[in-house]
């Protein structure tokens, strides 16, 4: 692996229980569950299986997310979205291992829309 291959800061963010509601249970909020390394690429508008396969309407607000499989992290894309750059990144697409060792995930991102 070439060094230094993982050099953007990307924030994952959840849905976590945050406080009581008065009556003994939790409510929902979002809050910062880590931050980690990784490689972020732009998805090439010619790839077009990558923009059929997972419902890319734009691919200038997609990127491809590359990072190091570490066991106290877990990419779900139901739990979790990313943080990078300021911009909110729904995660669309499953991780999948990209080498034999199992070493490195990648996954592909959305740019979420503003409100």
């Amino acid at each position: 692996m070439r060094s230094r291959v993982f050099n953007e800061r990307i924030e994952f963010w959840g849905y976590i229980g945050i406080s009581h509601d008065g009556f003994g249970g939790t409510l929902r909020g979002v809050g910062k569950y880590k931050d980690t390394w990784a490689k972020v690429e732009n998805v090439s508008s010619k790839s077009s299986n990558l923009t059929t396969e997972f419902g890319i309407l734009d691919a200038s607000n997609s990127i491809i997310v590359t990072m190091r499989k570490r066991i106290d992290q877990e990419v779900d894309p139901k739990v979790y979205f990313i943080k990078w750059r300021g911009d909110n990144y729904i995660i669309k697409s499953q991780p999948i291992s990209i080498n034999v060792k199992d070493t490195t995930i990648q996954f592909i991102c959305i740019r979420e829309r503003e409100k």
